[in-house]
C-alpha cells in the first residue's frame, strides 16, 4: 500500500483510523507494508508507487506512528515496525515504511 503524506493534513483521528484499518487488513492476511509519503498510482487494477511527497520532519515520528497504530488495533499485533527512509530529493521530509506481520488471530480497529 502507498499513502500520500497529504493524509497528515487531516485530523490525527482520521489518519490514525486509515492506517489502522490498513494495518488490520494486512495482519489479517499475509502481512505486508504500507509506504507512507509516496503517492499511489494505478496501472489497471494494480497499485504502484507514484511520486514521493514525503512526510515533513517533525509532523509525526516513527515512535508516534507505531504507538498510534498499535494502540488502535485489537488485540495487540506484535511486531509492527516503522523504518524512516531519508531521500535526498525530499529536503526536510521523510518516507516511512510501516511493516505489519501476519497475525495469528482476527484483528479489529
Amino acid at each position: 500500500e502507498f499513502k500520500s503524506a497529504r493524509m497528515f493534513e487531516e485530523a490525527d483521528e482520521k489518519w490514525v483510523a486509515t492506517l489502522s484499518k490498513e494495518a488490520s487488513a494486512l495482519a489479517n492476511a499475509e502481512g505486508g507494508q504500507i509506504i507512507i509519503g509516496v503517492q499511489e498510482d494505478r496501472r489497471g487494477k494494480i497499485p504502484v508507487a507514484g511520486s514521493p511527497d514525503g512526510v515533513p520532519v517533525g509532523r509525526v515520528t516513527r515512535d508516534q506512528l507505531v504507538k498510534k497504530v498499535e494502540g488502535n488495533l485489537f488485540p495487540y499485533v506484535p511486531g509492527i515496525r516503522v523504518q524512516p527512509v531519508v531521500m535526498d530529493s525530499l529536503d526536510g521530509r521523510v518516507v516511512y515504511v510501516l511493516s505489519v506481520p501476519k497475525g495469528s488471530t482476527a484483528y479489529l480497529t
